[in-house]
């Protein structure tokens, strides 16, 4: 439809009067209805309510136009309403908005210079819409299908929920029982329950839903997109069938002695041993990678024939529509600090040996001793941060360490109030109702003291440690009989080739990064991928169940239907002008778009499933094949030459801005809201990503007259789009080099980072603009144009 049978209409909303004392609203409907493509204009006091919305709608689902401009108030409060109105009768989204409350009568007090404002944000927005196409939504069909991987706390309540709102869920694990590291702790806070309780209840629930377990089974490889993934998998077989009558003939007859893992290695099993078994996973294992070579014992003792080693590792691919990553944590092993020496003591021992000694079930029947004697322990020092918040290590707060160590301490003084604990702490850091674990803690005579752990000496009777207490600045020894260690949490390292082929985000500390930290925490940069519970860094159980129902409401929201639906804001390439320089490859921060050998010759492809729509592959492309759809190329030159339509008819100056539709849009949103005045002279036009611009689109800009032009984007490492503002950074000072050759003045052109709410940067940057021109007067183009004019 680009151009030919475009009807529009511009709907203006004075916000019940409220907007009329500082916009002429009768100048800005008389302007419009003079333009020949304006089909009609309105003018409402309260477009926002129900009934008005729907008076506009019926209109534009009638014919009366086909493409319409609300002139009102912000996006973010109008826009997903009209959308979702649009969606219901299955209409396309052809609309803009112009912002004339936030950006011109809340800010600026010149009616006159304000309406003047108005009407060029209007025209740019018709201007903008003549070389546009209908915009239309992308369909493909949806399978309800979930694959989770990873069987712990968070991937079990994910499971849960999903299979509760009609989604198949698979769950891969890759131990021989389910229920991750939580299955080892007895008493989790704020439930007071031990993790086989709250396990128990959860799979319970699982055994009457639409859940099924694939355990000893690794993910090998992951290909595909949302709606169509699949997975690669290598099953460990069980070895062992149904007809086991759990005699226990082949583990007593077992020469392989194991240290037992879920008890962390406070007691052994044999290479063939029995599991935890329903619910939690398999009643019997056989660990065979670590049985002698060629030793089949186990096999030829069964009296049933119920063995058979012979079976190998079954490969299978999955097919899925959306993947959970929530391969929760490991846990730092005290010997990778040189300090603690573990192999002079066996009674250094970490918090997760400690609950396995707490469970009435563990290896000690509930009992804390030292493992060198087996006597029970009435001195006890845990020293607290171990790993963690260690410049040289983990520079994080592992988060569990001090509420899991109080606990503990609680638990073993409750159950034996002779025994003396002292915790050696950096800060006790104890959110919410965890403080009152903390006074409690106190009240029982469980000493806290601010230290740093200084030698130990290795005793056959005890451990002397030496210990620097921060408070008192004094140093002393600790004699106890065992010390128990609160070691970092650490990411559980998945494959690196998973990690390549996905190109899922990982940080710097090791753990999967969360799409945009401030509101998308359980997504990825890769559509489809979701992550949860510690897989992103460390959290509590609390945090973890949290996530979990924050996932499967995410794949719900997004995915309501058994369909996939992708609206226009995809990038998509032209392959008749695409030249194959592979740039968009490689500027892309979700690498969506690929290369392929079509009729001798390389051209890129956007999968549009996958694409994010941040238009950054746009900025660089030499031949203006890819076009972001919902803002190409034509389309961007045109708003930014009909919102600069005046500058030959006036001698004021004028600023362009490129405000990114997040973080800096909402700035000066809140600046309208705050009522702060600011220059008239500035217009703002709002796009996805500021790394959508281009130098061509700065370029054209100055061509059409701006003297000064301002970019707002998200603050560094804050960016929606991951990397869009820092892209854009090295663009601009490219720009700025090319603008000094041409005689242009680089000073014209600047980019800020903004959060959410940084009003006086935003400010500041328009009064720096102005200080430029004042330095520098109109630029050469505008000048011509003026010239021209005769102004």
């Amino acid at each position: 439809m680009s151009g030919q049978g475009i009807k529009i209409a511009v709907v203006l909303c004075d916000c019940g009067k409220t907007l009329v004392n500082y916009l002429d609203y009768a100048k800005i409907q008389d302007y419009v209805n003079q333009d020949l493509s304006i089909a009609k204009s309105y003018w409402y006091q309260d477009l926002c309510f129900e009934e008005r919305l729907d008076e506009v709608v019926e209109l534009y689902e009638k014919g009366t136009f086909n493409w319409f401009i609300v002139a009102a108030c912000t996006p973010q409060i109008i826009e997903l309403v009209i959308k979702t109105k649009l969606k219901a009768k299955n209409l396309s989204p052809n609309f803009e908005i112009v912002n004339i409350r936030e950006q011109c009568s809340w800010v600026h007090s010149n009616k006159v210079k304000a309406t003047d404002k108005a009407l060029m944000l209007i025209r740019g927005a018709i201007a903008k819409i003549k070389t546009a196409n209908t915009i239309s939504e992308k369909q493909a069909s949806l399978k309800k299908h979930v694959t989770v991987i990873g069987g712990g706390i968070a991937g079990l309540n994910v499971a849960s929920d999903l299979c509760a709102l009609g989604f198949e869920v698979l769950i891969i694990e890759k131990e021989p029982w389910v229920g991750g590291h939580v299955i080892q702790l007895e008493n989790i806070n704020p439930y007071n329950k031990n993790g086989k309780e709250i396990l128990m209840e959860l799979l319970k629930s699982l055994g009457k839903k639409n859940v099924k377990f694939k355990l000893n089974t690794k993910v090998s490889w992951i290909e595909g997109g949302v709606g169509d993934f699949r997975i690669h998998i290598l099953r460990t077989p069980q070895f062992i069938n149904d007809k086991c009558n759990y005699c226990n003939k082949c583990i007593e007859a077992c020469p392989t002695i194991l240290n037992d893992p879920l008890n962390e290695g406070l007691a052994t099993i044999k290479a063939i041993d029995r599991g935890l078994g329903a619910p939690f996973g398999d009643s019997m294992v056989i660990h065979r990678e670590k049985c002698p070579i060629n030793c089949r014992i186990c096999e030829e003792i069964c009296p049933e024939k119920a063995i058979n080693l012979n079976f190998e590792e079954a490969q299978e691919v999955i097919k899925t529509s959306f993947i959970v990553f929530s391969t929760g944590f490991d846990v730092l092993r005290p010997d990778q600090r040189t300090v603690f020496q573990l192999e002079k003591s066996p009674d250094i021992l970490t918090q997760l040996q400690l609950a396995r000694m707490i469970d009435p079930e563990g290896p000690t029947n509930g009992k804390v001793t030292r493992p060198s004697t087996g006597e029970i322990a009435r001195k006890i020092l845990m020293v607290q941060c171990v790993g963690s918040r260690d410049i040289g290590f983990a520079r994080y707060c592992s988060k569990y360490c001090c509420t899991t160590a109080i606990r503990h301490a609680i638990d073993i003084k409750e159950n034996n109030p002779e025994c003396e604990i002292c915790i050696s702490y950096i800060d006790i850091r104890t959110p919410f109702w965890d403080e009152e674990l903390y006074r409690k803690a106190r009240s029982l005579g469980i000493e806290f003291i601010r230290g740093k752990i200084g030698n130990i000496q290795y005793g056959a009777e005890q451990l002397t440690t030496e210990i620097i207490d921060t408070v008192l600045a004094r140093q002393f020894n600790y004699e106890s009989d065992i010390m128990v260690l609160s070691t970092a949490m650490l990411p559980n390292q998945l494959a690196p080739e998973i990690v390549e082929i996905t190109k899922l985000k990982i940080k710097d500390n090791g753990f999967m990064q969360e799409y945009y930290p401030k509101l998308k925490l359980t997504e990825t940069n890769k559509i489809g991928i979701y992550i949860c519970g510690a897989v992103s860094g460390p959290k509590l159980v609390s945090e973890c169940i949290t996530e979990a129902h924050s996932v499967a409401v995410s794949i719900v929201k997004e995915y309501p239907h058994e369909m996939l639906i992708r609206d226009s804001a995809i990038s998509m390439v032209d392959e008749e002008l695409c030249n194959g320089c592979e740039l968009c490859v490689r500027i892309c921060p979700f690498k969506i778009p690929i290369l392929l050998e079509k009729d001798e010759k390389s051209i890129a492809l956007i999968d549009e499933k996958q694409c994010q729509g941040c238009g950054t592959c746009v900025s660089l492309c030499p031949t203006n094949a890819v076009q972001l759809e919902s803002l190409k190329r034509d389309q961007l030159f045109a708003q930014i030459r009909g919102t600069l339509a005046d500058v030959a008819s006036n001698d004021a100056p004028i600023i362009l801005g490129f405000v990114c539709e997040e973080c800096a849009y909402a700035t000066v949103d809140f600046a309208g809201m705050l009522r702060k005045s600011y220059s008239e002279n500035i217009r703002l036009l709002r796009i996805p990503c500021v790394g959508r611009l281009s130098i061509l689109d700065v370029l054209t800009a100055f061509q059409s007259g701006a003297d000064l032009i301002l970019i707002f984007g998200c603050e560094d490492d804050k960016c929606h789009y991951l990397e869009g503002n820092t892209k854009t950074r090295v663009i601009i000072e490219v720009i700025k080099e090319l603008l000094d050759e041409i005689g242009w003045e680089s000073e014209r052109i600047n980019m800020y980072g903004l959060f959410s709410a940084d009003v006086d940067k935003f400010l500041n940057a328009i009064q720096d603009a102005l200080n430029v021109y004042e330095k520098l007067g109109h630029s050469s183009a505008r000048l011509r144009l003026l010239k021209k004019s005769g102004v």
